[in-house]
């Protein structure tokens, strides 16, 4: 997908790196370990199992990066809006979290390579009489705070140069934004907001455990989940994009998408129907 400038604007942030480069890499190998941030409650990307294992297609990609990279994977959850605002202070090394590499991320982060790709979606709870994205207008709609779509309510441009032009559809809405995934859900479910936008395979993943919600007419728009990591080590972020590749190439993200999603989420999004934030 359109995602070729994004990832462009990456490797120009590659060669302006400080000159401390490689320490990231290089400690990741001397460990054999890879710490990776997760959400603990977004099926099907990821999760913690009750006895405390990390399941989902996120991780499955963070777990097989870190067997190549000669690593294992650990897990922390930090919260969303930090993993977006850079400066992660060595707390963790990569995330792997379906994050679109926006213009305003670019400037603190660095994104070597594309892994997913997909498409938002709006949801109301089953027996809501709403027919349209239109008919949403005006209404109370849940979504996670500094994602992509808080950006598409606020009709915000995503900064993704190349991508498709985003039709915003839903007029005047009441935003009510929540820091972490589940309480969203929740409330759309007790009938505290009328409406949610997530990625369009977890909302999926929710009706599927039981969530009596329905999705409303077809994908708002489509962006693209890069690898994220922070600023100065243009080696690690070399080393991924080889690796990511080395994944696509062989099969590895096809086959992981096809075990959680039925699909190949690995393809340009004219061929896939999932989404990040």
């Amino acid at each position: 997908m359109r995602v070729v400038t994004a990832v462009g604007a990456a490797v120009l942030l590659l060669v302006a790196a400080p000159a401390a480069a490689g320490l990231v890499l290089d400690r990741i190998r001397d460990s054999g370990i890879l710490v990776g941030a997760t959400d603990p409650a977004w099926p099907p990307y990821s999760w913690r199992e009750p006895i405390g294992e990390y399941a989902g297609f996120d991780v499955d990609v963070t777990r097989e990066i870190a067997d190549r990279l000669g690593a294992r994977a650990e897990f922390v959850t930090p919260p969303w809006e930090e993993q977006v605002a850079g400066d992660w202070g060595d707390r963790w090394d990569i995330a792997v979290t379906e994050m679109t590499p926006t213009a305003d991320r670019a400037e603190r982060l660095v994104f070597p390579a594309t892994y997913a790709y997909g498409f938002a979606a709006l949801a109301v709870r089953a027996d809501d009489p709403v027919a349209s994205i239109e008919g949403a207008s005006g209404r109370k709609i849940a979504v996670i705070e500094d994602t992509i779509f808080e950006m598409y309510l606020e009709r915000k441009d995503m900064g993704l140069p190349g991508a498709p032009p985003v039709a915003y559809r839903i007029d005047a809405p009441e935003i009510v934004a929540y820091a972490v995934s589940g309480p969203d859900y929740l409330a759309l479910s007790e009938g505290r907001v009328d409406a949610l936008i997530d990625d369009r395979v977890a909302i999926e993943g929710q009706i599927a455990r039981g969530r009596d919600l329905r999705i409303v007419g077809e994908p708002l728009f489509s962006a693209p989940a890069a690898v994220a990591i922070a600023q100065g080590d243009p080696e690690l972020a070399t080393e991924l994009a080889r690796i990511v590749e080395d994944m696509r190439a062989d099969g590895t993200l096809r086959d992981l998408s096809m075990r959680w999603f039925g699909f190949d989420a690995s393809k340009p999004p004219s061929t896939t129907v999932t989404e990040l934030r």
